[in-house]
Parts: structure tokens; C-alpha cells; sequence
């Protein structure tokens, strides 16, 4: 929804005549001219910011002047009445006119004349408590308690006007509040009397319900219910649809909450119980907002301010609510409050009326939509660092250490330190060792910044260096960047990205007041549309009742359905009853229905058709065709019998029209425009008195002509032939019949009636009338039953389910499908109305959908790629500014560090600042910093390595020259260092390491040992050699002093060889060993010296001054090694008696499992483990060190190779299922929940048939697992990057794709694992065998038992859609009974054993167990 802002107090378009129309003028001479709304928003606004410059220059005056003495009193009223009281009156009336779509009462001029005397009021309010004059702040009180009243009758009529706007009630809030302000501003004057006459306690009460009216009620209020419009609005994002209910519902919650707050001066306890109440009331705004800010994250500067001034709100109203509780007394209250002023006004007020006005103030001031953003793009100018410095500095003037004049002043002088001091850090870098410290430098050159960075370790000229660096430096020139590439990249990735997000969100967000989410809709659908009996109706319930079917509502609407349908409602006979559509309200209806349907179907229409013919065969009159001309005829027949009482018959021969203008008064044919001579009357009245029956005295001779006339032209229309009227015999029973006949047709039309499209009975075919009526009479059953069936009807009406019923009805469903039914239309219509309420959403496009996850990695890609460039370019033109500034200190810098005289680098450092400015990034080992920077020299960050221990008193100068200090490292690595000792003191965070190449069965070991979340459990494709174990047949003999077999020949002369094969073989990859402890590592640097010795193939791989050598390294140094391949030797081996000795040296140590991680982790490509012992060598029960069991797992894993040891999990979801089966009978094999136990499950991992024992794609969805992880890149980029690297190819099915179309979500993967194939092959994919309609497994499985022979066996039918390969609680019962039925279709006669083997077959289940064949056996007896 979205909200027209036009100027306060305007409204809408004027009403007719409110204002001069063109040509008309407004005063003498020349038409009025309407101020613009720039002039207006100035002057009401500069209202506001008087008042503000009012509180602030009293508040001065306060801190130092005159007015100490008066507290915080004067600028806190100045600012809360004056300026926060005004800015409500203005954007309150604003409000109102907007949500009521109706001008104010009195418009612009009320609301002016309002605004004048709240700050007229104010002033005479503060002036008369100021001066102890109680009359001139009873006036004050007056004025401003007037002009409340008056905003609320203006609001009051302005909504009764409305036309029931959808926001028309949140109004509601200022009219409330406003009610509030007078009676806040009475409650004001109220203490000032009772301080006056002394009644101090009195005063305390009075106190606290003016302050908790006040701030709660008239400030509190008005601003709960603006954020519930200003809130979506500044994020310009759609209102929560549930927010203005909730608002409306929420408004007596805050109202009571603040009565009961303010009467806590009689009892304190009140207080908590109102704050509760209020807070509960704030929820009905907060709730939604809140979920708003999830869709749409504040960043402006007027939404951060807006967040922060309500956290300061909440906050202070719960503190307030709990220490007021427990206060003695009102005057322990009042002091509570008092504690609360400046962050209730400064934290709260004050800040959200910046927050109102930096939104608000763009748009009213105009200059169109340029100008707008122009200003706001000024308003959001750092607007993360303002509100943090604001508040910051708040917190600091609520320290208790100082009074609060100092605490404001010492909390300014803070923000503008940090501001200065923003404009950039240097950092100090002390390594571990020197390849840490060159590994840092290489990373920052490689990312484009190494003219930021001075490398120093382990170099010998490093003051000749660190001089050259610098100097290059001052002359450096900003890079040259491509900022609107750079800008529309960012761009791009922000839309993507906000777009896949809300997406994602909107898909998991549960629905009120469901409490369900969309993918909980798509996964029930594609359950209920899996199974057999699967329901199909296409009936939905509307929006308006779906609301009301929560749990349960949708028990009582199932109880209503299986009541209709045990009432007949969705029968045959129902539908096609005469009774059918025909509502009847009560039994009693239904019998007197049924009481005048047997008389007129058995009696009354029998005989009236009987009277018909006799009339029409004696008195040859056209034979009435329904009870209307029945009953017209014997009217007639009525007064022809009356007419005949007066006249001769042949008074009907002709017409008596001339006899009747004959007889007529003069009046009457002058009325009529008839003249008729003299002699003619005469003649025709003698006519007419001839035609009288002698004897009878006719008293109107004209009026018994004109009803014989009248009753001529009767009979010619029902006697077409001519004739005279004539009576038939018996008239009198006819009359009798025909009158009951009436009263009963009477009295069922009204019931009859209310079918659609119900006829008229009196005009019916007496023939038809019959076979009607005796179909109802004899339907007394359904009739009977048609109340119930009605009231039934109505309570499905009232729950929208009519349309569900109908198609239950026209579908003739069976009562035991009615559930299925009901729950099949809940979730499609809930999923329906989530889509069209819901445009993040989109539809469900899933090709949209996977467009934008593609793009979102390649943008987020190139995004992290540019991030270097313009860090570069910030640094450089730093530099260059600084040169700017001050050239003479520049080029002194220059000829210092150009000089040889021996001046110490840490006094040309200390002398010229610009030296760090040039090389922000020093990288320095822990001897060198007292060599760079003097004692006093202070570097902004100091990041110290500690992955090696490293003593605390080694890295202490570095230490004490930083502001701040960051160490990185282990404190599980050893008990001593750094990190060990330094950690428990520091606050700690932990990071990932996502991009590591351990195995998964190794990457779960560490996280099961102390590295849960470091270390994640990625699975690799089955058949991965890239951990490979060369097992070597040898023993040997402890060396003198040791307790464990170190090193054996047998295993020395095989690394030997290894090495010496891959330096022929492989020369240009390069080559590492790792021996597990020093002993070992002597006699392999020894042996493979020996053999590349005089051999000139080896000289070059062997040579020193590769770009990475030929190396043998211990454990302990395994950290910095990074090769192409490594070979990790063990070297322990079994005594000459075969005894495992399990001490295994470094391995065993504190620091062992880390060490062999580091192993491991040292190869870029493949990893060969030597050893002599094999994992069951090694008794798993008497290793105690994790080092030494992370061992024996890696000689496990590395010994079976050839298997992942990952395996599948639980039933993925019901959609995912779907998809498995479509992939299934494309012929790919799917294994479920790929992966290890405590690591990362692949939702699904296909194969092809070509490759039986490999995984060649991974299918990632979004689904649970996906939407917990909160950080986008991880889960959106990471995630498929990490997955790639292990050798996946990687498909993302959404849900949305796969509920709407499976299929080509299949082909999709189809297609990825085609690809796969193709480039393996180098070639065309080989064709995909589907699985086949019809397969013969006549023969499949040889019987336990001899097996009786069939009478007759023919082919199976066409084998179900079933998958294979699934766990077995993957499948349904249906399934499972589907499949036992193709399988007896082949006629062939089998043991019950015989047959569960078949089916265990048909399933392709490799795994036994009591339990499997337990649900195996069952399905077979079930079926049976």
C-alpha cells in the first residue's frame, strides 16, 4: 500500500465553494493567491525549530548561567511541550487528512490557529511556573488543553466524514493522544497548585500520571501510531498487511497501560502491571515493523534514527515499569523517573522527531523529484557514523561517574575525537615466522595493494628497503579506476541479492495467523498430490475466509463436511430431489410445506383439473391452463352470476358499451371526452331498462352496465368463439376447491420461492403444478432433513467453503476422502493467496530464480575482485593530500631516508608521521619493532600471529605501541604462547575455514574433537583418490632411548623411490614430505640426498632455488608448507614380534592434531600417506590423544580410498522426492542427503550408469538448511564454490522450479550430468537409458522353497513409477501395495519369503535387518 504525502493541514481537494473559484475574486481588486506549500512547511516548521533553539539555550543556561537552579525543568518542557508538542499538532492533522482522505475540519486555518496557541500556551505556561504565578499557568494549561480539545473534534467529525478509508481507524491515535495532552496539561497545573499549598505528597502523585501521561500517552501514543504508516513508507517497502489491525486492536492496550502507570502513585505495583499492558499494546506497532525491517533493512539516516529512538523508547518504558513497581512511595517514583528524563527526551523524542523531519522535511519542501534526492542524499551522509556517535555520546552523558553538565559536554568532545581520528589506521603486522609474514605480503600484492605494504621479515637490508619503500611512496600516483563500473556493479549485486534474499525470506516467512510458510505449502502439496487416491479439487477459499481457518477452524470445517456429507449433501439423490436448492429454516416450516403439498398434489389440483373440463365442455370456454385463469374463470363465472341476478342474458348479446354512455352522468362523459345526443341516451336507456329483470329495482343502472361490459370482455377472452356467458353446474363446489387451492399455493410460495430461479405456482401448467407438488409431498424424507441441510449449508457459506462443497457434490466424493479434500484446497488456496499477497515472491519463477543465483555469484565474484582498487586509490590520495600539505616535511623525509649517516629509521619515523601514512601496512618480526618505532611511536592496530607459541614477552613492544590489538592463532594448539595465554583474556571470534581440502570423514573427526564450526565436513564425490595409503612391509626396533619404532629402512627406501619416480615423471609439479617426527625425517633428508647425488635427471627438480623446492619437514613446520603433492611418512612400524607400540611421538602431543591437519592440508592436489602400520594396527581403545586417533582415521580413510564414507541420510524432502523419481526413470541413479554424519548433507547426488561407483552432480535446494545460514555469500556463493572445488558440478532447484515443473528441472540435471560425460569422454554423451515401461522379473530371484507351478503365467503390467535405491521409509505404504501388485501380476504362485525377496529386489535394497524385513513382511501380508 502506499500513501499520498501532501502538505499538513491542507487535506484534500477543497469542497465546492471552500475556496475561489477562477474569475471570482477573494477581496477588492484582485483574487486571492494561496500560499505555496514551500511557504507554508517553513513557517509552521520554523515553529518547531524556534522551540528547539528555546530548549537548547535554556539548557545552557541551565548547565552554567542563571538558571541552575531550575534543573533540567525549563529545557525539557521547552522541548517535549514546545517543540515536540508543536512538531505533533502539525504532522498529526497531516496524518489524519491522509489516512481519512477527507480535509479537516476548518482545514488549514484551524490547524494555524492550533499551532499559535499550543506555542502561546506553552509560553504561559513555562512563564507562569517560572514566575510562581499559579492564575497565568492555569491559563497557560488553559489555552493548550483548548487547542487539544479542538484537534479533537476536528479529527472527531473529519473521520465520521470518511468513507471508510482502509487506515481510517489508526486516526483514532491522534485523537486519543490529543485527549491526552489536555488532560496531561490539567494533571501540569495540577502539581504546580499542590506544590503551591503545600501538599508535597499530593504533588508526587500528581507528578508522576502528568509525566507517564504525557510521555507515554501523548508523545507515546501519537508516535506508535504514525510509525505504523511513516515506518514502510521511509523504507518505501508495502505495509505488513496485518499492521493497521494490529495498531487499531493495540491503541486500548496503550491507553490502559498508561492509566495504570499513572495511578501508581496510589499503589506502586501498578506500574509493572501497566507497563505490561503498554508494551503489549507497543507490540501491535513494533511486530510488524519489525518484520518490515527484516524484508528491508533500515540504512537511512531518519530509519536508523527512527530504530534507535524507539529502542530507547521500549527500553526506558520497561525500566521505568520495574523500578516503579518497587518503589516505597510516590516520591521514590518520582525520582525513578526523574533518572529517565534525558533518555526519554534526547534518546526518544528528540530523536525521533529528527528522524520524522529528515524524512518528512524533502518532501514537503518540493523542487521535484531531483531536488528530493538530492536532500536526502545530504540527509544519509554518514549516517551509520551519526547515529552511532549520537547515541554513543548519550550513553556517555548517562555514565553515573560525573554530574550530568560534564557527562553532556565530555560525551560531545568524544564524537568529534572519533570523527577526527576516522580518516585512517595504520597497521602493524608481527608474523609468526618469516613465511607467515611473506604469505601476507604475497596475498595483499596479489589482491593489487602491495604499494600499501613493507615486508621485513627475514630480510637483512631491511633499513635499505624500508627506506625505498617510503620514498617510493610519497611520489605514488592515485590508480585509476572505472568508478561507474564499479558503482553499477555494486548495484547490481545490491538488487540481486535483495532480490534472491526477500525471495528466500518470503518463501520460509510463516503466515499469520497460519503460522505456516509457502515452501511448508509446496512440500504439503507435493505430498498430497503423491499419492494414489490423490485429491483434485480445484475449488479455493477466498481470502477473507482463510484468514479464519486456522488449526481450528479447519477441525470444525472438516466436522462441518462429514456432517453435510452424513446429511446427504454431496449425494446423487440430494442433487437430483425436487427439493433440491431449497432452503427450509425449521421442522415446523418443512411439515406445513408438506401438509400443503398432499392437499394440493392428492386432492385440490385432481379435482380442479376435473372442474376445467367440465367448464370447458358445458360452457364452451378455453379450458384454463394454470390455477391463475382457473381462478379468473371462476370470478368471472362469479359476476356474470351476479349480472344475470340483475339483467335478462341477452344483456351479454352485444356490447353494452352505448348503454353505458347513455347512463352515465354529464360529469362522466365530459371527463371522457364522449358527447351522445339526446334522443340516443334516451333510446339506449330504454334498451337498457328493458334489459332489466322484471321486478328488479336497479338503484345504479350505470355501474351494473359497466360490470357487465367488464365481465363481456372476460368471457370473449376466455371464449374466443363468441357465445353467450353461460353457468356451468356445481360453481359453488368449483369456488370452494379453487379457494383452498389459493391459500395453500399461498402459503408454499414463500418457501418454494427461495430457490434460484423459482417459478411462480399460480402460473404453472395445472399438469406441471401437479407432478411438482406431488414430487415434493412424496419427498417428505428430504424435506424433513432440509432444515438441517440448511443450517448446514449457511455454516459453510459463513466459512467460504460453498464452492468446496459444490465440487464435492458434482464429484460424488466418499466420506473417507472428505479430509484429503479439505486439506488439498486449505494448502492451494494458502499458497495462492501467499503469491498474489506476496510480489517477492515473484510468482514462483524458478528460471528467474536460477538466473539470479548465477548472477549473484558471478557479481559477488567480481564484487570481492574490485574491492582492492579503490582501497588503493583511497590510500594513495591520502598520501598525495598529505603531500600537498606540508611539501617541506615531505621532501625533508625524503633526503632522510635517502642518507647513509646512520640515523636510526625510528627517528626519521618519530620526526616525519608521514612515514607511516606512506606504507600504512608494516609487516615487522617481533626483534625488529623497537629497531622501527621509538617508545612513543603509537600505530593504530597491531596484528599478532600466534599460530606458533610464541612468548607473551616477545611480542610485548609490539604490544604497548597499538591502540588496538588483534591476535590470531589457536589456543588449542599448545599450553603456552600467545594464544594460550592471551586467549581466555580477550574476546574471541571464530572463522570458518570453508575453503579447506580435508576428507569428510577427517573434517567430521576434527569437528567431533574441539573444531565443531571451524571445520566443516564437505563430501566429495565417491571415488575421490586425492588421500591415497602406500602400506610397506616393515618392522623394526625402538632407537637407543626411545620408546617407539621412529623410522624403519623399508619404509625410508619406498618414500625414497616415490620421490625419485615423481621427480622423473612429474617434474614440473611440485613435491613435499612430511615425516611425523624428527628421527625419521633425518634418515629421509639423509636416503633421498643419496640418491639424487650424481644424478643429472634430478639436478633441476632438486635444485634450491626453485620457486617452491624439494622438501622434507617435520610435523611442526607442516604449517607453512604448500606444495602440488605431498607424501606424509609415519615412520612408526611394529616391533620384529609385531607389536604396535602406541606412542606415537609429536603425534600424541597437545599440539599433534593440529600438526596433522596442517599435513594435510598442505597439498594442492593429491595427499600419499606411507606407512607401515596399518588403522588396524592400532588399538582404537588405547589411544587417548586426539592427534593419535586422528591418525589412525587418516590411515583408514586413506586405506579405502575407493570409498567416500559418506552415505545417505534421512528422506529428503517430499519435493525433492519428486524430483528423485523423475530423475529415476530418466536412469540416473540418486543417492538422498549425500554426505557425512555432522557435516554437510547434498540434498541429492546423482550418478550416471556409465560410472556405477562415482557421484558426478550435487543438487542443492532452499530448503531448511539453506535459509538457516545467515550470511548470503556463504550460502548463496560459498557454498556451491566449496562443493566445485571438490570436483561437483552443482545444480540449484529451487522449490518453486520443482513444484511447478519437475520435469525440466530433471532435464536440467540431465543435461549437467550429460556434460559431465561429454567431457570425460572428449566426445558425444552416450545415450540415456530410461527405464523401461514393462520389466520381466519372472526370474529374477531363485526361491528359497520350491515353488508351486502356475496354471498360466503371463508378462507383468507396466511396472509403477517407483524409485530405487531409496532408504526404506522413503516409501509409502501405497508404494509399496502398488508394487506387490506388479509383482503378482505375472500369475506366478510364491512363498510369502519368495515374495518379499522380490520386493526387496524391486527396491534394489542392499541393506538387511530384522526391521527391514520386518516392514517387508508386513507389506507382503497386507496386500496378501
Amino acid at each position: 500500500m502506499s500513501l499520498s504525502i501532501g502538505s499538513p493541514g491542507t487535506g484534500s481537494a477543497p469542497r465546492p465553494g471552500s475556496l475561489p473559484g477562477p474569475g471570482r475574486a477573494s477581496g477588492p481588486g484582485r483574487p486571492a493567491k494561496k500560499p505555496s506549500r514551500r511557504t507554508t512547511q517553513v513557517r509552521r516548521n520554523a515553529l518547531v525549530m524556534a522551540w528547539l533553539l528555546i530548549a537548547a539555550v535554556l539548557a545552557a543556561l541551565t548547565i552554567v548561567g542563571p538558571l541552575v537552579s531550575w534543573g533540567t525543568w525549563l529545557p525539557l518542557h521547552a522541548l517535549l511541550l514546545g517543540g515536540i508538542g508543536s512538531a505533533i499538532t502539525i504532522w498529526s492533522a497531516h496524518f489524519a487528512d491522509t489516512l481519512l482522505h477527507r480535509p479537516a475540519l476548518g482545514g488549514a486555518a484551524l490547524l494555524d490557529a492550533r499551532l499559535y496557541a499550543h506555542s502561546l500556551g506553552t509560553a504561559v505556561v513555562l512563564t507562569g511556573i517560572t514566575m510562581g504565578q499559579q492564575a497565568v499557568a492555569l491559563i497557560g494549561a488553559g489555552i493548550v488543553m483548548a487547542q487539544a480539545i479542538a484537534g479533537v473534534v476536528a479529527i472527531t467529525v473529519q473521520y465520521r466524514r470518511a468513507i471508510a478509508p482502509r487506515l481510517a481507524s489508526l486516526a483514532l491515535h491522534y485523537a486519543v493522544a490529543l485527549v491526552l495532552l489536555a488532560t496531561g496539561a490539567l494533571l501540569g497545573f495540577l502539581i504546580s497548585w499542590s506544590n503551591a499549598h503545600g501538599r508535597s505528597a499530593l504533588a508526587d502523585g500528581f507528578y508522576l500520571a502528568h509525566t507517564t501521561t504525557m510521555l507515554l500517552g501523548f508523545v507515546g501514543t501519537t508516535v506508535l501510531g504514525t510509525l505504523t504508516v511513516l515506518w514502510p513508507t521511509m523504507l518505501r517497502t508495502p505495509m505488513e498487511p496485518v499492521a493497521p489491525r494490529w495498531t487499531t486492536r493495540g491503541l486500548p492496550y496503550l491507553v490502559g497501560g498508561t492509566a495504570l502507570v499513572a495511578a501508581s502513585g496510589l499503589w506502586p505495583p501498578l506500574a509493572g502491571l501497566g507497563t505490561l499492558v503498554y508494551l503489549g499494546g507497543a507490540c501491535g506497532v513494533l511486530v510488524p515493523a519489525y518484520r518490515t525491517a527484516r524484508r528491508v533493512p533500515p540504512t537511512s539516516f531518519a530509519t536508523a534514527s527512527a530504530t534507535a529512538s524507539v529502542s530507547w523508547f521500549v527500553g526506558c518504558v520497561a525500566v521505568l515499569g520495574a523500578r516503579m513497581a518497587l518503589a516505597d512511595d510516590a516520591a521514590a517514583a518520582r525520582q525513578v523517573i526523574h533518572s529517565l528524563r534525558l533518555p526519554l527526551a534526547a534518546g526518544f523524542a528528540l530523536q525521533i522527531l529528527v528522524a520524522a523531519l529528515s524524512y518528512l522535511a524533502p518532501v514537503m519542501l518540493g523542487g521535484g523529484p531531483a531536488a528530493t534526492r538530492a536532500t536526502n542524499a545530504i540527509m544519509d551522509r554518514f549516517a551509520a557514523y551519526r547515529v552511532t556517535a549520537a547515541n554513543a555520546c548519550l550513553l556517555l552523558a548517562l555514565y553515573p561517574g560525573a554530574p550530568w553538565q560534564v557527562r553532556v559536554v565530555a560525551g560531545a568532545l568524544a564524537a568529534v575525537f572519533a570523527d577526527a581520528a576516522a580518516s585512517g589506521r595504520t597497521v602493524l603486522h608481527v608474523p609468526a615466522t618469516s613465511a607467515d609474514g611473506h604469505a601476507v605480503a604475497a596475498a595483499l600484492r596479489e589482491e593489487g595493494l602491495g604499494s600499501m605494504v613493507l615486508d621485513l621479515t627475514e630480510d637483512a637490508a631491511w633499513r635499505q628497503h624500508a627506506s625505498e619503500g617510503i620514498r617510493e611512496s610519497l611520489g605514488v600516483q592515485p590508480p585509476q579506476l572505472d568508478v561507474a563500473g564499479i558503482i553499477s556493479l555494486r548495484d547490481r549485486l545490491t538488487t540481486v541479492r535483495s532480490r534472491l534474499d526477500r525471495y528466500v525470506r518470503a518463501l520460509h516467512r510463516p503466515r499469520e495467523p497460519w503460522s505456516v510458510s509457502a515452501y511448508e505449502a509446496l512440500q504439503k502439496l507435493a505430498e498430497l498430490t503423491s499419492r494414489r487416491d490423490r485429491a483434485t479439487t480445484r475449488a479455493r477459499i477466498d481470502a477473507e475466509h482463510l484468514g479464519r481457518l486456522d488449526e481450528d477452524g479447519r477441525e470444525q470445517a472438516l466436522t462441518l463436511l462429514r456432517r453435510g456429507h452424513a446429511l446427504g449433501l454431496f449425494t446423487p439423490e440430494v442433487s437430483s430431489s425436487a427439493w433440491n436448492g431449497i432452503p427450509v429454516e425449521d421442522m415446523d416450516e418443512a411439515t406445513d410445506a408438506l401438509v400443503h403439498l398432499r392437499a394440493l398434489a392428492n386432492d385440490l389440483l385432481p379435482t380442479i383439473q376435473e372442474h376445467t373440463a367440465v367448464v370447458a365442455r358445458t360452457t364452451g370456454l378455453s379450458r384454463a391452463r394454470n390455477l391463475g385463469q382457473w381462478i379468473e374463470q371462476l370470478d368471472m363465472f362469479d359476476g356474470v352470476r351476479e349480472s344475470l341476478d340483475v339483467f335478462l342474458p341477452e344483456v351479454f348479446e352485444r356490447s353494452a358499451a352505448d348503454m353505458v354512455i347513455a347512463t352515465a352522468s354529464k360529469r362522466w362523459r365530459d371527463d371522457r371526452g364522449i358527447h351522445m345526443d339526446g334522443s340516443r341516451r334516451r333510446r339506449f336507456t330504454r334498451q337498457a331498462n328493458d334489459l332489466v329483470r322484471p321486478g328488479r329495482v336497479v338503484d345504479d343502472l350505470h355501474a351494473e352496465l359497466v360490470k357487465v361490459q367488464r365481465r363481456r370482455e372476460v368471457w370473449r377472452r376466455h371464449d374466443p368463439d363468441g357465445g353467450w356467458p353461460s353457468l356451468p353446474p356445481g360453481l359453488d363446489e368449483m369456488q370452494a376447491t379453487a379457494d383452498r387451492a389459493r391459500r395453500a399455493v399461498r402459503e408454499i410460495q414463500p418457501v418454494l420461492g427461495r430457490a434460484e430461479d423459482a417459478p411462480d405456482l399460480m402460473t404453472m401448467r395445472l399438469g406441471d403444478l401437479e407432478t411438482r407438488t406431488r414430487a415434493l409431498a412424496e419427498d417428505d424424507a428430504t424435506a424433513q432433513a432440509l432444515p438441517d441441510r440448511g443450517r448446514a449449508m449457511a455454516e459453510l457459506d459463513e466459512m467460504g467453503l460453498i464452492p468446496l462443497a459444490e465440487d464435492l457434490a458434482d464429484r460424488r466424493v466418499e466420506a473417507d476422502q472428505i479430509e484429503d479434500e479439505l486439506t488439498y484446497c486449505w494448502w492451494s488456496s494458502l499458497l495462492a493467496q501467499t503469491l498474489a499477497a506476496d510480489p517477492d515472491l515473484g510468482g514462483l519463477d524458478a528460471r528467474a530464480l536460477s538466473q539470479m543465483a548465477v548472477s549473484l555469484r558471478e557479481l559477488d565474484a567480481a564484487h570481492t575482485r574490485s574491492l582492492s582498487g579503490p582501497v588503493a586509490q583511497a590510500c594513495a590520495r591520502r598520501v598525495r593530500a598529505a603531500v600537498e600539505q606540508d611539501k617541506a616535511d615531505a621532501r625533508a623525509l625524503y633526503i632522510a631516508l635517502a642518507r647513509e649517516d646512520g640515523v636510526p629509521l625510528r627517528e626519521i619515523i618519530d620526526a616525519h608521521p608521514m612515514a607511516l601514512l606512506a606504507r600504512p601496512i608494516w609487516i615487522v618480526p617481533p626483534t625488529l619493532v623497537p629497531q622501527i618505532f621509538s617508545p612513543t611511536a603509537v600505530v593504530d592496530l597491531a596484528v599478532l600471529d600466534a599460530s606458533t607459541p610464541m612468548p607473551v614477552p616477545q611480542v610485548l613492544p609490539a604490544f604497548v605501541r597499538a591502540e588496538q590489538v588483534l591476535v590470531v592463532g589457536d589456543s588449542r594448539r599448545a599450553t603456552t604462547g600467545l594464544a594460550a595465554e592471551l586467549g581466555p583474556l580477550l574476546p574471541t571470534r571464530t572463522l570458518p575455514t570453508a575453503r579447506n581440502s580435508l576428507d569428510a570423514g577427517i573434517a567430521s573427526f576434527l569437528a567431533a574433537n574441539g573444531y565443531e564450526g571451524v571445520v566443516e565436513a564437505v563430501p566429495s564425490p565417491p571415488g575421490d583418490t586425492s588421500l591415497t595409503l602406500e602400506l610397506v612391509d616393515g618392522r623394526g626396533m625402538p632407537a637407543p632411548g626411545q620408546t617407539a619404532v621412529e623410522t624403519v629402512e623399508a619404509e625410508v627406501s619406498r618414500v625414497v623411490d616415490m620421490v625419485i619416480d615423481r621427480a622423473l615423471t612429474r617434474p614440473e609439479e611440485s613435491l613435499g614430505v612430511i615425516a611425523l617426527n624428527r628421527l625419521h625425517a633425518d634418515a629421509l633428508r639423509s636416503a633421498i640426498t643419496r640418491a639424487a647425488a650424481g644424478a643429472p635427471a634430478l639436478e633441476e627438480f632438486f635444485a634450491p632455488g626453485a620457486a617452491e623446492p624439494f622438501t622434507v619437514v617435520e610435523l611442526a613446520e607442516a604449517r607453512a608448507l604448500q606444495r602440488d603433492h605431498i607424501i606424509i611418512s609415519v615412520g612408526y612400524a611394529k616391533t620384529p614380534h609385531g607389536r604396535t607400540i602406541h606412542n606415537f611421538g609429536p603425534v600424541s602431543d597437545h599440539s599433534g592434531m593440529v600438526g596433522l591437519v596442517e599435513a594435510l592440508c598442505a597439498s594442492r592436489g593429491s595427499t600419499q600417506v606411507v606407512s607401515c602400520l596399518a588403522a588396524a594396527d592400532i588399538d582404537r581403545d588405547r589411544l587417548r590423544a586426539p592427534g593419535a586417533r586422528l591418525l589412525r582415521e587418516v590411515l583408514a580413510r586413506a586405506e579405502d580410498s575407493s570409498q567416500s564414507g559418506n552415505s545417505a541420510g534421512k528422506v529428503p524432502d517430499r519435493l525433492l522426492v519428486d524430483l528423485a523419481e523423475h530423475l529415476w526413470r530418466k536412469g540416473l541413479s540418486v543417492v538422498p542427503r549425500y554426505g557425512t554424519d555432522g557435516g554437510v548433507r547434498i540434498p541429492l547426488a546423482i550418478g550416471h550408469p556409465d560410472y556405477p561407483d562415482e557421484l558426478l552432480v550435487a543438487v542443492l535446494t532452499d530448503d531448511v538448511d539453506y535459509v538457516s545460514e545467515p550470511s548470503l555469500r556463504r550460502r548463496d556463493r560459498h557454498r556451491v564454490e566449496r562443493l566445485e572445488r571438490r570436483g561437483w558440478r552443482v545444480h540449484m532447484a529451487f522449490s518453486a522450479g520443482v513444484f511447478v515443473d519437475p520435469e525440466a528441472e530433471a532435464k536440467a540435471v540431465e543435461e549437467l550430468v550429460l556434460a559431465v560425460l561429454v567431457e570425460r569422454q572428449g566426445g558425444a554423451a552416450p545415450p540415456m537409458e530410461a527405464v523401461p515401461e514393462r520389466v520381466d522379473d519372472s526370474a529374477r530371484a531363485v526361491p528359497e522353497t520350491p515353488e508351486p507351478e502356475p496354471d498360466e503365467v503371463h508378462e507383468r503390467a507396466e511396472r509403477p513409477r517407483i524409485a530405487q535405491g531409496l532408504p526404506l521409509q522413503a516409501y509409502s505404504d501405497d508404494q509399496l501395495d502398488d508394487l506387490m501388485a506388479w509383482i503378482r501380476s505375472d500369475g506366478v504362485g510364491r512363498s510369502e519369503a519368495g515374495e518379499v525377496e522380490e520386493l526387496r529386489s524391486a527396491l534394489a535394497l542392499r541393506r538387511r535387518g530384522s526391521g527391514i524385513d520386518a516392514v517387508l513382511a508386513n507389506a507382503v501380508r497386507r496386500t496378501r
